[in-house]
């Protein structure tokens, strides 16, 4: 049968066409979406092995943007698998597809088992190199484990000691941990009072002229900034004390005021 046609009533298919994302292994009760990133790779075999080791390989037909992808039904949280991949053997261009090699899900939740060091783990031929390694990694390296993502406390809630980790943890990772530093005076910053800025450190502002105009004077002389009247040329030649905002020039000397020292006639 190929790949998304059904040609009978109640045909089954090993594997669904699935959908190319999420990356990864996502697990539901009706089935386990697998979506795998290798736009070189020409085959790509999804491997679940079971309590004894027993390996049952399964081939993804579906790709779609690069991205080979298949849904398996009846895989239950906790089951082993990896994944071998078939292309090209191109060192000079990076590419060195083996498909003896198992390889672990790099979108994988979990891992099972460890890595012997060994020649079945390496993917080029320890005698030439420049060859792939004809031998099967599958005893020698760990597995993906399929997980699912919903967790089932039984009644139980976690306690605020755990709470309030993953809350440090979540603000460490977002950058909010880092404490404010405190302020040299001693006062917490939401307490003490703002400090006024200093007035040089203020942007310029032209200074408005609020004086007030000086009220009219009740007198019956007339006030100095307003008289025409002529200075007096005789007596003490000294400004009074209401004269104050009188012209600055002082006024000019009479004839009879002069000294006969300064006279130059």
């Amino acid at each position: 049968m190929s790949a998304g046609l059904w040609r009978s009533l109640g045909e089954r298919a090993a594997v669904w066409p699935g959908r190319n994302w999420p990356l990864g292994a996502t697990w539901t009760p009706e089935s386990t979406n697998f979506a795998v990133h290798a736009p070189q790779a020409t085959d790509v075999w999804l491997c679940v092995f079971d309590e004894e080791g027993g390996e049952q390989r399964h081939l993804l037909t579906e790709q779609s943007l690069g991205i080979w992808h298949g849904a398996l039904p009846g895989i239950a949280p906790g089951t082993r698998y990896g994944c071998r991949v078939a292309g090209p053997w191109d060192p000079a261009r990076g590419l060195r597809f083996n498909p003896q090699k198992l390889l672990l899900d790099p979108y994988g939740l979990a891992v099972s088992g460890d890595v012997a060091a060994g020649p079945e783990v390496l993917g080029y031929d320890v005698a030439d190199p420049t060859q792939p390694s004809p031998l099967d990694s599958a005893g020698s390296t760990a597995r993906s484990v399929v997980v699912d993502p919903a967790f089932d406390w039984e009644g139980d809630t976690p306690d605020a000691a755990s709470v309030a980790r993953h809350r440090h943890l979540r603000a460490a990772r977002q950058g909010l941990h880092r404490a404010p530093r405190p302020d040299p005076r001693g006062a917490p910053r939401h307490v003490r009072r703002p400090r006024a800025p200093r007035r040089d450190r203020l942007p310029h502002r032209p200074r408005r002229d609020r004086r007030r105009a000086a009220p009219p004077s009740t007198s019956s002389s007339p006030s100095p900034r307003c008289s025409s009247a002529a200075p007096p040329t005789t007596g003490a030649t000294t400004p009074s004390a209401t004269s104050h905002r009188t012209a600055r020039t002082p006024p000019r000397a009479t004839a009879a005021s002069r000294s006969p020292s300064s006279s130059r006639w």
